[in-house]
């Protein structure tokens, strides 16, 4: 069973979702006077500081090619976040004059990316080798789940966490992606995408963790890692999506 209405229609478009992001930014980018500094964070984010400008102005449509890739690389989002189809934890919250969700402080001090507005004990049921096809706990067998988080969002009945490991999905040139350890909340019920980041258990009982990539040619996983040696596996036949990640944070390291 799925918790309804936990998200609500997006009714905003690219300009107003690259304001708020903007205003979300760090000190980084910011001038003393606090305003934005439009140079720095062009700079960060790899796009030319006059296109950004344009963009941040309303002078500029919905962005394309490779602005738009740097964009959802640089913010963690997809392109229906960027165009405003879907909702962000960081701006899409009840402190940030979102939708709903929390405030953008609490977000960002537990590194949580979640699109939904209350807490939840989830469980943590194993861990997924990304990037190999290793037997792992059945992601539905909950009353086995080593553990139990806190997970700052309502989530649905059925949803787990896993806890990654392994190098397949983290791209440590730009860090986009998932690093060894993070904590990963899936939903089984949600329906998966072209460019969805999914579980997947093959019927052997193996169990990968990968980007979905849907083609007229078939079903494939993609790794987010460009040096990852099997960047693309085909899908076996009668394979099982068994969630698709709504949200991950990345637990402090122990010292």
């Amino acid at each position: 069973m799925i918790i309804s209405n936990t998200i609500r229609p997006m009714k905003r478009n690219f300009y107003e979702t690259l304001t708020a992001l903007s205003n979300s930014v760090g000190n980084d980018y910011r001038k003393n006077s606090g305003t934005l500094n439009v140079t720095a964070l062009a700079t960060a984010i790899k796009i030319n500081q006059p296109t950004l400008a344009r963009m941040l102005n309303g002078q500029s449509k919905e962005p394309a090619g490779e602005n738009a890739d740097n964009l959802c690389r640089f913010f963690n989002i997809d392109r229906d976040q960027l165009l405003g189809k879907k909702p962000i934890p960081i701006i899409d919250s009840k402190g940030s004059g979102g939708v709903e969700g929390q405030n953008s402080d609490s977000i960002n001090n537990q590194n949580v990316a979640t699109n939904h507005s209350k807490t939840k004990q989830t469980p943590l049921i194993s861990f997924v080798t990304a990037g190999n096809w290793d037997d792992v706990m059945d992601p539905y067998a909950l009353n086995d789940a080593e553990d139990w988080i806190e997970w700052p969002g309502q989530v649905s009945e059925r949803a787990y966490v896993l806890r990654i490991k392994g190098l397949s999905m983290f791209n440590s040139r730009t860090g986009e992606g998932y690093p060894d350890g993070s904590q990963v909340k899936f939903e089984p019920d949600m329906e998966a995408r072209h460019g969805d980041n999914v579980v997947v258990r093959t019927p052997d009982g193996s169990v990968t963790f990968k980007k979905l990539q849907i083609t007229d040619e078939g079903k494939y996983l993609s790794a987010i890692n460009p040096d990852w040696p099997e960047p693309i596996i085909k899908i076996p036949e009668d394979s099982v999506i068994c969630g698709v990640a709504d949200g991950h944070f990345v637990p402090p390291k122990k010292r």
